[in-house]
């Protein structure tokens, strides 16, 4: 049996712990090739891990939306989705499809001539104000201990919306803010990559290589090893070569160079005198898009 190329049969392949399609390169950044070689344990770890992180981070959910992934879910979700506070609307949600909705608010304040009553509500739930100022009106009441019926504080919102001054205006808020990335965890999905794409260019046997079990063991502990040699690195052949747009893997003697987005990485993940050392250029290239991959060997 075909042990798990992560834990190496630490948590060994029973009933439930079997081998499971593995995306190479993951869902949440468009891959679609996958090998069946990671066990159920070590596949959720890397969920509730590095590619759980990064799948939730802004970077990569822009990323998402822009090149239109819809990974697992089946579906694009706006990066810039969720709650926000607006300096004059108070609070505004962006929904799914970037189109933003300003929540209902009411301040009522009381003073010597009655009632002062402020209701914002977004233009496409107009139809709700008379409803939601009712129930405001009901606990406003309840809290000085006077209780009305749903009717009567339903007979009251109505007169004051009838009577009330409206302002009707429409803005686009902007959006600013900022983002950090997680540099550990990006360096594990570019390793992730690496060492899944050896395994499968090479064969199973790749993973008794002495510089892969330091990598498998990386990725088990998702903790990166400093016998490792490897990390981010400029490349302005690569980077000429390569666009930013795909998912790029190229083996070249005993260095694998991953780019996502506009990330390169590099790694040498054999030693120089291995049978794994490759005398050719071989080009990998994942297309976000279209979920399509390609190899190609250079002279």
């Amino acid at each position: 049996m075909v042990n798990c190329i992560i834990c190496l049969d630490k948590n060994p392949i029973t009933a439930d712990n079997p081998l499971t399609d593995e995306h190479i390169v993951p869902e949440f950044i468009g891959g679609t090739l996958t090998a069946k070689n990671v066990c159920k344990i070590c596949n959720s770890k890397f969920g509730h891990g590095f590619e759980g992180r990064l799948s939730n981070s802004f970077i990569f959910k822009i990323s998402k939306q822009v090149y239109n992934i819809s990974g697992k879910s089946k579906k694009t979700t706006s990066a810039f989705s969720g709650l926000y506070d607006h300096p004059s609307l108070g609070k505004i949600r962006v929904n799914d499809d970037n189109r933003v909705i300003t929540l209902p608010s009411i301040d009522i304040l009381e003073d010597d001539d009655g009632l002062d009553i402020t209701l914002k509500i977004d233009k496409q739930d107009q139809h709700k104000a008379k409803s939601i100022l009712a129930k405001k009106l009901q606990r406003v009441y309840a809290e000085k201990g006077k209780n009305y019926s749903d009717a009567q504080c339903s007979h009251a919102a109505g007169k004051i919306l009838e009577n009330a001054e409206k302002e009707t205006f429409v803005t686009q808020p902007t959006l600013s803010g900022s983002f950090t990335v997680n540099r550990k965890d990006t360096l594990l999905l570019h390793l992730k990559i690496s060492y899944e794409l050896l395994v499968y260019h090479f064969g199973h046997n790749y993973i008794y290589d002495s510089v892969a079990s330091n990598i498998s063991e990386s990725l088990f502990e998702q903790e990166l090893k400093q016998e490792l040699s490897f990390n981010f690195i400029e490349n302005k052949v690569l980077e000429h070569l390569l666009d930013k747009d795909n998912v790029w893997v190229v083996i070249s003697g005993n260095i694998c160079n991953v780019m996502v987005f506009g990330f390169l990485s590099s790694l040498k993940f054999t030693e120089t005198n291995s049978s794994f050392n490759t005398e050719e250029i071989i080009l990998y290239k994942f297309d976000v898009k279209t979920g399509l991959h390609s190899m190609q060997t250079l002279a």
